[in-house]
């Protein structure tokens, strides 16, 4: 299921999932949470620490979460996998 998050800035974009997200919970197929521009790398990390699925690329979101412009779609997911990693490990799934 797919839970688009298209506010523009992070903080519209938090409540807007979180209010999403509490609608969806009895939903049983995996949700795949993702915002953009603005709220691309906020939501990937929201994401990660919910062990929901995410996505990034070009059509999410030009630049690095430091604000640099990405090279290219490989750029994006390295940083992506690496933040996911570090999220998560600050975040374990609970049982």
């Amino acid at each position: 299921m797919l839970a688009e998050i298209t506010e523009t800035t992070p903080q519209d974009a938090a409540h807007t999932a979180a209010d999403l997200l509490n609608d969806l919970e009895p939903a049983t197929p995996p949700i795949l949470l993702h915002g953009e521009d603005a709220t691309a790398w906020p939501m990937l990390h929201l994401a990660a620490s919910l062990h929901l699925d995410t996505r990034i690329g070009l059509e999410d979101v030009l630049h690095l979460p430091d604000g640099t412009p990405a090279q290219n779609n490989a750029a994006l997911i390295h940083t992506a996998r690496e933040a996911i990693q570090h999220t998560r490990k600050a975040n374990p799934q609970r049982s």
